[in-house]
């Protein structure tokens, strides 16, 4: 089981998820519906996201990875 706790902001068509994961920390999800992305990466600057801070796969998975190296 994941606990989270999240506020969610909408800029435009852009939904901006900040997390709060027991176990993991804080996270910022940009969810968006565009055809080319365009304005992403101008809202990911502009939040000080960069492309070196992306993480992949889900909470789950993160908590799952994060056992293993304790262990």
């Amino acid at each position: 089981m994941v606990e989270e706790w999240r506020r969610l902001f909408l800029v435009e068509n852009v939904r901006i998820h900040l997390d709060e994961v027991a176990g993991l920390g804080s996270f910022v999800e940009l969810e968006a519906v565009l055809p080319n992305g365009e304005r992403l990466p101008e809202l990911a600057d502009a939040l000080g996201i960069r492309d070196s801070d992306l993480i992949a796969g889900s909470y789950l998975d993160l908590l799952l990875r994060s056992l293993d190296r304790s262990a």
